[in-house]
């Protein structure tokens, strides 16, 4: 038995945060990524958003308020969606995204200060995302994949 979310996008093309903008600059640009992140997306959704390992995890740093999306996002870099279930409009909000290195290949990128900057900047990526979440005034598209 499926699950099934309807999936909702904030879909500011102006804002380079916004899931919107990021499947919009990748349209012309990378279909294989497009669709490997469309298929990431559709699957969660079919698993009613629960946050399943690899493909998705819950953010203990917020007391699981969101959870990220894992996506391999090119050879070097990761793609983080982040997204939360509103459990009684059965929708999947996805919120915003950040685009980081692959810690694995480059541990080094998580080390000293080029580490300390890109935590923080995970930190304001995830900041971010709860603010969208709390903001009730923000418009969603529907995602039809």
């Amino acid at each position: 038995m499926t699950k099934d979310l309807k999936i909702k996008i904030f879909q500011d093309l102006n804002n380079p945060r916004s899931i919107g903008y990021l499947l919009n600059q990748l349209i012309d640009k990378d279909e294989k990524t497009l669709i490997s992140i469309l298929t990431t997306i559709r699957h969660i959704s079919e698993q009613g958003g629960f946050p399943i390992p690899p493909h998705a995890k819950p953010l203990k740093e917020v007391n699981n308020e969101i959870c990220e999306m894992r996506i391999k996002y090119d050879l070097n870099n990761l793609l983080r969606i982040y997204y939360f279930v509103n459990k009684e409009e059965k929708v999947m909000l996805l919120l915003n995204f950040i685009i980081k290195p692959d810690g694995r290949k480059f541990p080094a990128d998580y080390e000293g200060k080029k580490g300390k900057k890109l935590l923080k900047e995970i930190g304001a990526s995830v900041e971010y995302a709860l603010e969208l979440k709390s903001n009730k005034e923000l418009l969603y598209t529907d995602l039809e994949i």
